[in-house]
């Protein structure tokens, strides 16, 4: 019999299979009076009610699941698994945690990582470390070729009165050798050296020790030659340009008068030289331009730069801007006057004498001419652009600046003259023309 105990228990089983069991319990006791009603011939065999579906299958699928659970129950007497389940069921729980604050943790995760590169950074730049290393290896590396090296390289800096030695010493036993400076008179070198003399010093140990490395890496030097005398810059720059024939070498500087001297050992060595101009703005600091200052460019450069600005005065013009035109006008006149010393000194006298130069070069006084012309054309360029660099007299008032047009004229006034001066040195140069020629006309 499906009783009211067993009825409760499947049905919170399975509602459906508890349904079913009902439902035959019902057919049967339909059926039975009919089947006796059959046997008795009261009643065809074939008029009996009809049986509901078999709910076997269901109660079969319900006795399987009792059974693993039956299994699981008996599993649990066994104390090493069960630990197993509970650990299970614990990281089951931990992961649904984890899985509510997922976005956070992973946040966390992130920022502790860039802590922990920065940190990284922190400790890798560290001087002591370096220090240290330092001071390891002039005790355990030191040779007598380095000792060369470095003794080469300050002759090379003209720094005679200064010698390096090798010095053997034996801390417990242990005999070492570590290179020391010969100095005159003695006393310690922060002592006796000038802070150029020491910044020399510096730049030949670095120099002696990537001449005996084996790489060919590029190195980076920060204002080599600050606190170093006239003499002395120019020996950096040549060793510098030397050693660029075998690696890449950056310089970062602001000091013009070394760029120049760079320009002119790179032009004698036959090495190239690329310059870039890192300065402020208002995007920051360090804003990397390929346009240089006017200061360092040549004549040929300095009027692309002026027929540039000649845009920027047009604009101003064109748009009703007096005052921009006005502060933009004199400006140029004022690079144009530069432009123009440029221009005597670079092609009208060929480079022989140059401002921070080594010296005079008097083989480029053979394709030197200066003629009457010449003298005109340099007075009226450069009356013209230093009129407009001075304070007008009260009397006077303000001077009336030249519209674009004219600017533009007198730009190109001093581009014409550079051509013909360039024509005429080459001329004589290749002895196309001559000087007697020139002063016949």
């Amino acid at each position: 019999m499906f009783r009211d105990d067993l009825v409760e228990e499947v049905s919170e089983l399975s509602p459906e299979v508890a349904a079913g069991c009902t439902a035959l319990q019902v057919s049967l006791r339909v059926r039975q009076p009919a089947v006796l009603h059959a046997a008795a011939g009261k009643l065809a065999w074939g008029e009996l009610p009809k049986l509901s579906d078999n709910p076997q299958p269901g109660l079969d699928e319900i006795l399987g699941r009792l059974h693993e659970q039956a299994k699981a129950l008996d599993a649990t007497a066994d104390e090493k698994l069960k630990a197993v389940m509970v650990s299970e069921r614990m990281e089951l729980d931990a992961r649904r945690r984890l899985a509510e604050v997922k976005g956070a943790v992973l946040e966390a995760m992130t920022k502790h990582e860039l802590c922990r590169k920065l940190q990284a950074c922190i400790d890798g730049m560290e001087t002591r470390g370096i220090s240290r290393k330092s001071t390891e290896l002039s005790r355990t590396t030191a040779s007598q070729e380095l000792a060369d090296a470095l003794n080469a390289e300050l002759k090379f800096l003209k720094v005679h009165h200064l010698n390096v030695v090798m010095r053997a010493e034996s801390p417990g036993g242990k005999t070492q050798f570590k290179l020391t400076l010969q100095l005159p008179g003695g006393g310690t070198p922060t002592a006796i050296f000038s802070e150029g003399e020491q910044r020399a010093l510096a730049i030949a140990s670095f120099m002696a020790e990537i001449r005996l490395s084996k790489g060919r890496g590029g190195i980076v030097l920060d204002d080599p030659v600050s606190s170093l005398d006239h003499r002395r810059r120019w020996e950096v720059a040549e060793r510098l340009v030397k050693e660029s024939l075998i690696r890449q070498v950056i310089i970062f500087t602001h000091d013009i008068y070394f760029l120049l001297i760079l320009e002119q050992k790179a032009k004698e060595l036959g090495t190239q030289l690329t310059k870039n101009y890192i300065r402020k703005t208002a995007d920051g600091h360090g804003v990397h331009s390929e346009d240089l200052p006017f200061d360092v460019l040549g004549t040929k450069d300095r009027l692309s730069r002026l027929r540039q600005m000649l845009v920027d005065v047009r604009k101003a013009a064109k748009d009703g801007e007096e005052d921009l035109q006005r502060q933009l006008t004199v400006k140029c006149y004022g690079q144009l006057r530069l432009a123009w010393e440029r221009c005597i000194e670079e092609v009208l006298l060929n480079g022989a004498v140059q401002r921070f130069g080594e010296g005079v070069s008097t083989q480029r006084l053979k394709g030197v001419t200066v003629t009457d012309d010449d003298y005109r054309e340099i007075d009226a360029g450069m009356s013209k652009s230093s009129k407009f660099e001075h304070d007008a007299a009260a009397a006077v008032g303000r001077l009336p600046i030249p519209d674009p047009d004219e600017l533009s004229d007198d730009i190109e006034r001093l581009g014409k003259w550079r051509e013909t001066l360039n024509k005429r040195v080459d001329g004589i140069a290749k002895g196309t023309a001559s000087r007697s020629a020139l002063f016949a006309t």
